[in-house]
C-alpha cells in the first residue's frame, strides 16, 4: 500500500474517531431527542468514506476526460 494511502487512511480514522467522541457527548447532552448538528456528523461521515480519492480510480481516465 503506497504510503499516501497510509496516511489518508490514517486522517481519515483520525476524524471519524472524533467525530464519534463528539457525537457521542451531544448525544449525552441532548437527553433522547436528535440534536441539531446530528446530520453535519453524518454528511461528515458519508464525505469521509464516500468521497474517498480510492473511490476515484475506478472510474476509467477516458470518462474523465471526456465533457
Amino acid at each position: 500500500m503506497p504510503l499516501n494511502e497510509v496516511c489518508f487512511l490514517f486522517i481519515n480514522f483520525f476524524i471519524l474517531a472524533h467525530t464519534l467522541i463528539i457525537s457521542y457527548f451531544i448525544h449525552l447532552s441532548s437527553r433522547y431527542f436528535v440534536h441539531p448538528y446530528f446530520p453535519f456528523f453524518t454528511l461528515l461521515l458519508h464525505h469521509i468514506f464516500v468521497a474517498s480519492p480510492s473511490h476515484f480510480r475506478t472510474i476509467p481516465p477516458r470518462v474523465i476526460i471526456r465533457i
